[in-house]
């Protein structure tokens, strides 16, 4: 589960870590400045991604905005 502000090199990000997944769902935190859309696709909120990826092991990266909120979501 991806997810990254608008300052960052999502490119290069995603560079690293498109190879090392079968699949990359990407999000977005509700911080105004993530990126809403990458490699062509929407981002679908964070509680529909860890819809879409329930059952299957997970990796939340990109933005400590992302993780923090996820966190909330787990507690």
């Amino acid at each position: 589960i991806f997810g990254a502000q608008k300052d960052k090199d999502r490119a290069k990000m995603l560079a690293i870590i498109e190879p090392l997944s079968s699949e990359v769902i990407y999000t977005h935190s509700l911080n105004p400045q993530a990126v809403r859309g990458f490699s062509g696709q929407r981002a679908i909120g964070l509680k529909a991604a860890l819809k879409q990826s329930q059952g299957k092991d997970r990796i939340i990266t990109g933005s400590l905005y992302l993780a923090g909120e996820a966190l909330t979501l787990f507690v």
